[in-house]
């Protein structure tokens, strides 16, 4: 070092931001900035602060954890060699060899995805080839036992054992396995159907979805093929749908024809069920319990199977047509109607309609009961309602459908007759469900005591399904009696508001006649026309003196009696009783303001006046 260098140690710094505004020193008395003593000193002097700034770069690096990883990758670049390009040209080999040992790595990677996805497609196209063997093996197999049910209804063919040996089944077993084959078809139709609408509803979504673009062109060199990306085997799929879907549309027409033959196959075994039922309950043929639990298993093989077809009105048809209306028919009539009074007083109304529900429920009442204990549910709907719809509404028809028994019932003219009607068909609705689906304790007594018997000999009949009929059954079905839309329409024909008209009518005649009375003979009139004791009841009771309201309290009393009061007509016969009693208030007042002058009228006034003169000359 020269001579001329100024001491550093004193005021050496001790921050990087100090140090760099220590100022230059020039030792050099002639301040010539272009001599080599000077810069020799400035080389110096730049080298300490070099040297300081570096240790002070590093302390800083060392304390902190992203500082601590540039002090690793320091030593690594000294070890790099000084010409880059021989370094390029020693590894573009390599590269090349490494890019093409990936490329035919991803060829084969995207041929075995490719072979992958086509056993995918192949392994598919097996499932649904076996799916459509079933499909067409169910078909054939329901098809076969419509055609032996058709057979055995147009007797062409004696019924088929089920085995070559004969007497292995009883005609009663046979008669129970068809009735359940039955069932078994509207089961297969079921799931034909279902079959074809799944296959139509993939269609759709096959052609309305288009194909989801797989990745930018750029990017589509990183992205490896895989059997789980779905984009690549959809064709395959798709392909595989598309022709399960043209063999099932080949076979939808025989599907759809499938659907109404079993409609129809089960309609008829049920309506010869029902004949069956019907026959020996008018024969009074006792039927043993054995051959009733079949009767109702059979009729419950049809129910189910045209419930799982959507047919519950079918069912409900013909029940009605085939098991009600005969007994409607044989029944209902002019002469039963007026039975027991004159003609057109419909005094045998009420006795009809109880002997209708009486022969209902000693013929039909088991299938009643099962009938609602399999399709009853807790939220009010029915696929087959045979209360409503098979007994309900025939009767309500056959009552509406004659005009001579419309107009005899709902029409009728008079008062009396027309509130007697009214209140034998409510009386009936209201407790058609109770009358039909209740089970006496008796009647369960007797079956618990056949079902010990029958299981000592062997027979387990007893452990068919018995529905179970309680209060909130019978509650549920009489709602369903009411919301019916045959109930809406029956109500409508009933003319109310005239039969309201003819007894406030009477009402007023009633008072107006005992007004007039008190207006002519006093406040003490006998006008009343009830019984003496009853007189006297009312005015130990009431406390009333006078007779005339007797008459108004017992004309207000009338009003609410069973054979008078209509439930629908609260409202009209409250008005009228406020009406009448605000009609004898104002008779009181008139007479007490000298409005009214009692004791006689004006015409009988003028004869006594008349009689007085002629007396006197």
């Amino acid at each position: 070092m020269s001579s001329t260098e100024a001491p550093q140690e004193e005021g050496r710094p001790t921050s990087l931001a100090a140090a760099a505004e220590v100022p230059s020193q020039h030792p050099d008395p002639a301040n010539n900035e272009n001599s080599t003593p000077y810069l020799q000193q400035r080389l110096q002097q730049l080298k300490t602060q070099s040297h300081e700034l570096s240790t002070e770069l590093t302390k800083r690096l060392a304390t902190s954890r992203s500082g601590q990883s540039l002090l690793h990758i320091g030593p690594s670049l000294s070890t790099l060699p000084p010409d880059l390009s021989s370094l390029i040209d020693a590894l573009t080999p390599l590269l090349g060899e490494v890019q093409n040992y990936e490329s035919l790595n991803r060829s084969e990677l995207e041929r075995l995805v490719g072979e992958g996805q086509r056993v995918q497609t192949a392994i598919r196209k097996r499932e649904f080839a076996i799916e459509c063997a079933e499909i067409y093996s169910d078909l054939v197999g329901a098809e076969e036992v419509l055609r032996k049910d058709v057979e055995r209804r147009d007797g062409g063919t004696a019924h088929a054992r089920l085995d070559s040996g004969d007497g292995l089944f009883s005609e009663e077993d046979e008669e129970l396995d068809h009735a359940t084959s039955l069932e078994r078809a509207a089961y297969t139709t079921l799931h034909l159907l279902q079959e074809l609408q799944s296959s139509s509803a993939e269609v759709s979504a096959v052609t309305s979805t288009p194909l989801k673009p797989t990745q930018d062109e750029g990017n589509n060199s990183n992205v490896l093929p895989s059997l789980n990306d779905a984009t690549g085997a959809s064709s395959g799929i798709n392909g595989v749908i598309m022709e399960k879907s043209r063999f099932l549309m080949k076979l939808a027409p025989r599907i759809r024809r499938l659907e109404s033959d079993t409609a129809k196959c089960l309609v008829a075994t049920l309506e010869s069920l029902l004949v069956q039922v019907r026959s020996a309950g008018e024969s009074n043929v006792s039927v043993s319990a054995e051959t009733q639990g079949n009767l109702l298993l059979m009729i419950g093989h049809c129910l189910r199977g045209l419930a799982l077809l959507g047919k519950g009105s079918h069912a409900e048809s013909a029940f009605a047509r085939v098991a009600i209306m005969p007994i409607i028919r044989s029944r209902l009539s002019m002469g039963k109607l007026d039975e027991g009074g004159s003609r057109g007083e419909c005094a045998g109304l009420f006795f009809l309609l109880d002997d209708i529900a009486n022969t209902v429920k000693k013929m039909f009442g088991p299938v009643l009961r099962s009938g609602e204990g399999m399709f009853a549910t807790h939220g009010g709907g029915m696929e087959v309602d045979l209360v409503t719809c098979g007994v309900w509404v025939p009767v309500a028809t056959a009552l509406i459908a004659d005009p001579g028994i419309k107009m005899a019932i709902f029409s009728p003219g008079i008062a009396n007759v027309l509130q007697a009607n009214y209140s034998a068909l409510d009386t009936f609705l209201s407790e058609l469900a109770n009358s039909l689906l209740s089970q006496s304790a008796s009647t369960d007594r007797e079956e618990e005591k056949v079902d010990r018997e029958d299981m000592e000999l062997g027979n387990f009949s007893h452990l068919y399904y018995r529905p179970e009929i309680d209060s909130e059954a019978i509650e549920r079905a009489q709602r369903r009696l009411y919301a019916h839309s045959t109930t809406a329409d029956y109500y409508k024909k009933w003319n109310l508001p005239i039969y309201y008209q003819l007894r406030f009518g009477e009402f007023c005649q009633r008072l107006d006649k005992a007004l007039n009375r008190v207006q002519r003979d006093g406040w003490h009139a006998d006008v009343f026309t009830g019984s003496d004791s009853d007189a006297k009841k009312i005015k130990e009771s009431l406390g009333l003196e006078l007779p005339v309201f007797f008459e108004l309290y017992d004309t207000l009393l009338s009003m609410w009696k069973s054979t008078v009061y209509l439930r629908p007509l609260t409202h009209r016969f409250l008005r009228g009783a406020v009406q009448l009693v605000g009609r004898m208030l104002a008779f009181v007042r008139s007479g007490l303001n000298g409005e009214i002058e009692f004791g006689g009228t004006e015409e009988k006034k003028s004869e006594a006046e008349g009689s007085a003169e002629t007396a006197i000359d």
